[in-house]
């Protein structure tokens, strides 16, 4: 308990160093529905930073997906992670106001926002329904959404991954469309998220659920 208190402590200094530091470049996390890079940033940020603040607080013991037993390194790689990632931040900032990568609020000129706003909606909307009927029309082929079928039914991801590649009949010129309208769909939600962040991310959603139907992780990164 002791060493997650510490733990939390300097990750609270490293965040507070880090959003400070960064303020006023392009990794500016207080405009979310203007510029929403920074989102990703502090992703990263969470997905290190959240297992290792578990890891202090529960133990290795309680921790089954770590086989490294000795609890006397959980102190020196906490120190050694947290050093890095201020020293990363520190150094991002110092490059983006060196470069003059700084935040700019990008607004939509009135005179063509009305018409830019509908194109963007009926192409994604669009982009939605196409990718859903392709989905329908592979499920009845014998194509299963890997990622959901191995998160609701526990399947084996790669098994059904390669179920869908050898078993379904669905061809790969055909399947290969999901991954490219979850592509356009990803990249049009960026957009909308600048004009309606909610919009913007059920779009970013959905382009989550077409680039995981066959399995693969290199598509979302």
């Amino acid at each position: 308990m002791f060493l997650g208190i510490i733990t939390l402590c300097l990750t609270i200094i490293v965040l507070f160093f880090t959003f400070f530091s960064l303020r006023g470049t392009i990794l500016d996390i207080r405009f979310p529905a203007q510029n929403p890079w920074p989102l990703f940033w502090y992703l990263e940020l969470a997905l290190i930073l959240v297992p290792l603040n578990l890891i202090s607080f529960l133990g290795l013991d309680n921790v089954q997906a770590i086989f490294v037993k000795d609890e006397s390194v959980i102190l020196s790689v906490n120190l050694w992670t947290l050093s890095s990632l201020l020293i990363l931040s520190i150094t991002l900032a110092f490059l983006m106001q060196l470069l003059g990568l700084k935040l700019d609020v990008i607004r939509i000129p009135k005179e063509f926002s009305n018409s830019l706003i509908k194109k963007l909606n009926i192409f994604s909307l669009s982009l939605t329904l196409f990718g859903i009927m392709l989905l329908l029309a592979f499920y009845n082929l014998g194509y299963k959404h890997a990622f959901l079928s191995a998160l609701i039914e526990g399947k084996s991801l790669l098994h059904v991954r390669l179920f869908n590649k050898y078993f379904s009949k669905v061809p790969s010129q055909l399947a290969s469309l999901l991954p490219l309208i979850g592509y356009l769909l990803a990249a049009t939600s960026g957009y909308l998220s600048r004009i309606k962040f909610t919009k913007g991310l059920i779009y970013f959603l959905v382009a989550l659920i077409f680039l995981s139907a066959d399995g693969g992780k290199a598509p979302i990164v």
